[in-house]
């Protein structure tokens, strides 16, 4: 088994990491108890290209559970990475705006963030003020986000000083006329590559803005999609990835959510593929009394936490009685990721079989791949984008703040 879960053409899922996981899966971590079933400090660390089971080339973590902290350096498998080897995206955390606005202080809380980002990332969200924060006790409107977000890129533009940290756009909006007026503002400012926020995720809105950023020669070297991962939008990033390519233009797409910490946090895993759906199934585990030293085996091998039994588990503790403990959280946690990176790999090779006319893939997928893998050959690419998808919303999104909300759970 390769410890590249993704082959290098794809979109690569780039799983938003808490604090204790990066902590506690650092060599040097101190658990509660001892690591089970012969694991060993080397088989956690994600970010170490040396790991026997699992290497994840990009990870992304907010810097919204950092906000409040002065002191930019993280420790754990942040700090002793290896920087040629590894991709850390830093997101800006905006979510901390939605629901405590006090925290953005304009300038200030921009040079903080950049102080942080340059420390620690590789790649960084500029800071945005998301149209989520409309009507919310500080940003009434569409206008008053986009003003403080053009503010907000002019004072990164003006201090950025680590060479090595290259910066995505982000765009935001409610629908296409926002998205399409947020990038038409946002697009004079010269930064590395995009990500796409709030209704741009939406796959017809970000083909057409895709369009558009060909058309002006902005598409940068990185595009990045908040806030999902399920499988479907796995292969539909890889088609995109491998489009934009075939024109000219070789950028790295990633995509990310804190998907495997909240799991585990609800004791929940990532168990095996719905072929006839393309989704990933999730599976809750029972951590009631009966299992506690059980000698079952974990119910799904495929991963380095697969020779694991419930009982090294499903040890109470947490938060909350009902709730595994710190070192159960991270093994969960672990797993979720590697598991989550193979079925995504799973999918994408079905998605290269060539004859899609048999039952392979679910019919709506398959006419959304035609669009994306044609589109930009197209004399008039957003005009086939528009013809062919129109303006239908994407069902399988999750929650693009969602890495800001889990609990930082103990180790």
């Amino acid at each position: 088994m390769t410890n590249i879960i993704l082959a290098p053409g794809r979109a690569q899922y780039t799983p938003a990491l808490q604090p204790t996981f990066i902590r506690g899966a650092a060599r040097n971590a101190v658990h509660s108890r001892a690591l089970p079933g012969g694991l060993t400090a080397g088989d956690l660390d994600i970010l170490d290209p040396a790991n026997p089971h699992l290497h994840a080339p990009f990870v992304l973590m907010s810097w919204g559970p950092f906000i409040r902290r002065q002191a930019c350096a993280i420790g754990g498998i942040i700090d002793a990475r290896d920087r040629t080897r590894t991709t850390v995206i830093g997101d800006s955390g905006g979510f901390q705006f939605i629901g405590t606005p006090a925290l953005f202080n304009g300038r200030e809380t921009v040079l903080r963030n950049l102080g942080w980002a340059e420390h620690n990332c590789d790649l960084a969200m500029t800071m945005d003020i998301p149209t989520r924060a409309i009507g919310r006790g500080r940003w009434e409107t569409f206008d008053d986000c986009l003003a403080v977000t053009e503010a907000n890129l002019r004072t990164t533009l003006d201090h950025r000083s680590a060479q090595s940290l290259r910066f995505l756009n982000v765009l935001q909006g409610r629908d296409w006329v926002e998205a399409d007026r947020w990038f038409e503002a946002v697009r004079q400012y010269s930064f590395e590559g995009w990500a796409f926020g709030g209704a741009a995720r939406e796959l017809p809105i970000m083909l057409r803005l895709i369009a558009r950023m060909v058309k002006h020669g902005v598409v940068g070297h990185h595009l990045h999609v908040l806030g999902t991962s399920s499988l479907s939008r796995a292969v539909e990033l890889s088609a995109l990835k491998a489009a934009l390519h075939a024109v000219g233009y070789p950028v790295e797409i990633t995509f990310d959510t804190a998907t495997p910490s909240i799991l585990a946090a609800n004791n929940q895993i990532v168990s095996w593929m719905d072929r006839k759906r393309l989704t990933a199934d999730m599976m809750k585990l029972d951590v009631g009394h009966s299992l506690i030293g059980s000698t079952l085996p974990f119910p799904v091998d495929e991963t380095a936490i697969g020779k694991l039994t419930m009982g090294d588990l499903m040890v109470r503790g947490g938060l909350a009685q009902s709730a595994v403990d710190g070192l159960s959280h991270l093994l969960l946690t672990h797993h979720n990721i590697h598991q989550l990176m193979r079925l995504m790999e799973q999918a994408n090779r079905l998605a290269d079989l060539p004859d899609r006319t048999l039952p392979i893939l679910p019919k709506t997928l398959v006419q959304r791949l035609r669009t994306i893998e044609g589109f930009l050959t197209k004399q008039d690419p957003e005009g086939r984008v528009r013809t062919d998808l129109g303006c239908s919303r994407d069902t399988d999104l999750e929650d693009e703040w969602e890495e800001d909300v889990l609990p930082d759970l103990p180790t």
